[in-house]
């Protein structure tokens, strides 16, 4: 799982308390960064190097595209304000980071509206919860992509 805009860095937490198999996140917030390494701390989880980017997300994303990183879930969560749905989304679709098959997971304010379709990402459900919204893409597998 790669947890974007990672914060305390809780959904990856959840994640591996749920039998993911590795977390990666990224944040780039110092204050965040801190805060994901303490939580590690206090959860009894070893950080490698490597498991936690300290960058913006289309840095992270143009790094993890270099080492060829892909992952079956990708959680997209920036501030509300920073409006960087857009190109987070349309960075990840060109990438390849997502593997075919998985999923993004885009955490955002019901008042924005997010694209159908980014590359090959792919809308493919959405839920509201309140004033928030979570819209699911799925990228698509490359049999999709063909045809």
């Amino acid at each position: 799982m790669l947890d974007l805009f990672g914060g305390s860095g809780a959904l990856g937490f959840e994640a591996l308390s749920r039998g993911a198999a590795e977390v990666i996140w990224c944040d780039s917030s110092v204050r965040s960064i801190k805060a994901i390494r303490e939580n590690a701390r206090r959860f009894g989880i070893s950080l490698k190097r490597g498991d936690v980017l300290s960058m913006p997300a289309l840095n992270a994303i143009r790094l993890l595209k270099k080492r060829g990183a892909t992952f079956d879930l990708v959680f997209v969560d920036p501030p509300y304000e920073s409006m960087l749905y857009q190109e987070t989304l349309l960075a990840l679709s060109l990438s390849g980071v997502t593997a075919p098959g998985g999923f993004v997971l885009v955490e955002h304010a019901k008042r924005i509206d997010l694209s159908p379709v980014y590359g090959d990402l792919i809308l493919d459900r959405g839920r509201r919860y309140g004033e928030t919204r979570i819209s699911w893409y799925v990228r698509a597998t490359d049999s999709e992509v063909s045809n």
